[in-house]
């Protein structure tokens, strides 16, 4: 008796042994998948976001001398991209002489409906942002780093945003200026936090 007791307790003992591991070895595969899911489903808006960007480029320096086309590219690569939260394309100092030194036609959703303004100015000097500069020194289009956005004269952003910068260049290859697409993070964490 005291001999099958011991292999029974040792038999026991292995079974759930194994079992235990079969169980934790199937929550590491579930929750794998889950992040895996999770990725790619950042990886396909940051990559909308990138492809729009670059096809916005393309209308853009069709008509590069044109300030008035500007809003409305601002405008279209919102209104075609619900899931980005801002867009501005800016160009170097005096480009549009009749409006000065600075020229952002930038596009913001609010509520439902899409906002576009003309912004820069001495308060709100985009030429040494991150979003305006980034892509300007390092020659290509980049991603900056999260940031809050304010403008004194317009409004304060109401969300931490990522941009994806595009530099612009005329035919001699000169930079003339930059497509910026923001992306808000609170809802970039919504898709994310949605996974369990």
């Amino acid at each position: 008796v005291l001999f099958a007791a011991t292999i029974f307790i040792i038999a026991i003992l292995f079974l759930s042994f194994q079992a235990r591991e079969a169980v934790r070895q199937e929550a590491i595969n579930h929750a794998t998948q889950i992040l895996d899911n999770t990725s790619m489903r950042v990886s396909s808006i940051l990559n909308r976001t990138e492809v729009a960007t670059a096809m916005t480029k393309w209308l853009v320096m069709r008509h590069y001398n044109e300030a008035d086309s500007m809003f409305v590219y601002s405008r279209g690569i919102l209104s075609h991209n619900p899931e980005l939260y801002g867009c501005s394309i800016a160009f170097e100092p005096n480009h549009f002489k009749e409006y000065g030194r600075y020229f952002s036609a930038y596009s913001q959703w609010e509520n439902d409906s899409i906002i576009t303004i003309q912004e820069g100015n001495e308060l709100y000097d985009y030429f040494y942002m991150d979003w305006y500069q980034m892509c300007h020194l390092l020659d290509r289009p980049c991603w900056t780093e999260p940031y809050f956005d304010h403008n004194p004269k317009w409004k304060y952003s109401e969300s931490i945003i990522a941009s994806y910068c595009f530099p612009l260049q005329n035919e001699k290859g000169e930079f003339i200026g930059t497509i910026s697409s923001d992306i808000s993070l609170a809802w970039l964490s919504k898709p994310i936090s949605a996974m369990k």
